[in-house]
């Protein structure tokens, strides 16, 4: 049993993640009460101990979220760390991505060890295990009686980057779904409703959104399980996706519009077009996901990594090498501001959306319905995005499409809003803006 409070100790011991043989020991030792707030508890120490020799210890105040880093046992647990936090590319020295051993301190350690070396449980009368923080930004060590694996929703970001456009909520089949909505001064055509990647969230799209407001509404929603809309502990497939954003659609008043996105994306403008085709009029899909025969044994192991919940992040972390190419200049940028969002927002719920979306997508394919979507199609993909063959599956997919119209782009990967914004959005914008029927070309 794992007892803490204040005056008091406590230990946890629990098999880790990749090797059987390495166990983690959580220790919070002298958690006496001080002079803090009466909602969060006084300094703690904690020690992270990795097999028999190496450990981390740490100094946590959680009045200020300052944590003292201690050189000689970082030093010793530098050649353990990296196995099990492969995103982090340095451990002993000042810096980790760039930013100060603070971050790592809080985000890495609490993050991949403290939350996944128990189920930790909090309350008020000493029997507590110690809260990491990062689901609770503003109360680092909770102190209620709600369990620690209770879904606490962020509405907004808090650490992650966020848009600069007026951010709002509405509900749509009883969830809140938070969104942005953009309007030109003039509007000259339809709206377009972007619809963003896997687990992702609005702010995708942050930088393709000017070129495509200056003469039409746009719409960008956080779909449910995803970013800062509600995130209920359900089973997710692509049909509950879609449900809701023609819910969204609906609150919204908009009866006639463009779709738009890419990757998850780009599988539902194209799946939303054959499910309610007089609805939308033209479309731009991006890498999407689907564009292969299924994938029934990505669907076996995604099925099993799912029951291994210590497996998201470095699932995560391989999923993200294959976001963006390797020399782009943004990248580093991006993959942190990428793990900021999914370290706050990561809980049980989200962990079930990602695998189980995942599931349902490698499971499907767009081939097969293909030929049945009449409208314009405005496919896209990069040559670099060889992940799960995206761009013979595109090249195949392209040849299904009664109307399409496909562009490479070259020297890009998966994530071409955030790589080639500007090029993408000038060619949404002028395809969306067309009015001339046209065939495939």
């Amino acid at each position: 049993m794992l007892r803490c409070g204040r005056g008091g100790s406590a230990r946890l011991r629990r098999t880790t993640f990749f090797e059987p043989a390495i166990h983690t020991a959580l220790e919070i030792l002298d958690a006496r009460e001080t002079e803090a707030p009466d909602d969060v508890d006084g300094p703690h120490r904690c020690v992270v101990a990795l097999g028999d020799e190496d450990q981390v210890a740490l100094g946590f105040d959680p009045r200020e979220h300052r944590f003292d880093r201690r050189q000689r046992e970082m030093h010793r647990a530098r050649n353990v760390l990296p196995r099990f936090l492969p995103c982090v590319e340095e451990v002993h020295g000042q810096e980790v991505l760039g930013d100060p051993i603070r971050r790592y301190c809080e985000s890495r350690l609490h993050l991949y060890i403290l939350r996944l070396g128990g189920s930790l449980r909090a309350s008020s009368n000493g029997d507590v295990s110690f809260c990491p923080g990062y689901r609770r930004p503003s109360l680092p060590c909770a102190s209620s009686n709600a369990p620690y694996d209770e879904e606490m929703t962020l509405t907004r970001p808090r650490r992650a980057p966020q848009t600069r456009h007026e951010q709002r909520d509405v509900t749509v089949n009883g969830l809140r779904l938070r969104y942005i909505d953009i309007r030109p001064a003039v509007e000259e055509d339809e709206p377009v409703l972007l619809i963003h990647g896997h687990s992702s969230r609005l702010e995708e799209y942050e930088e393709l959104v000017p070129h495509l407001a200056a003469r039409r509404r746009v719409l960008i929603p956080d779909m449910p399980g995803s970013g800062y809309s509600d995130k209920p502990a359900r089973n997710y497939d692509l049909a509950f996706l879609e449900d809701s954003l023609l819910g969204f659609l609906d609150e919204m008043g908009v009866e006639q519009t463009h779709l738009a996105g890419g990757s998850l994306g780009g599988n539902l403008v194209l799946r939303l077009a054959q499910r309610e085709p007089r609805r939308f009029s033209r479309l731009a899909a991006w890498a999407p996901a689907g564009a292969w025969e299924p994938l029934r044994g990505w669907a076996i192991m995604a099925r099993i990594m799912k029951r291994l919940k210590f497996m998201f992040w470095p699932a995560l972390y391989i999923q993200s090498r294959f976001w963006y190419r390797r020399d782009w200049p943004g990248r580093d940028a991006a993959l942190r501001d990428a793990w900021a969002y999914y370290e706050e927002v990561y809980g049980d719920a989200f962990h079930r959306m990602y695998w189980d979306i995942g599931i349902d997508q490698v499971e499907q394919s767009l081939f097969g319905d293909a030929s049945d979507i009449g409208h314009a199609v405005y496919l896209a993909y990069g040559d670099q995005d060889t992940g799960l063959s995206m761009d013979q599956g595109v090249q195949h997919l392209a040849t299904l499409l009664p109307k399409v119209h496909l562009r490479v782009f070259e020297g890009a990967r998966h994530s071409l809003a955030n790589e080639v914004p500007a090029e993408l959005g000038r060619e949404v914008d002028a395809f969306l803006s067309e009015t001339a029927a046209w065939g495939p070309r």
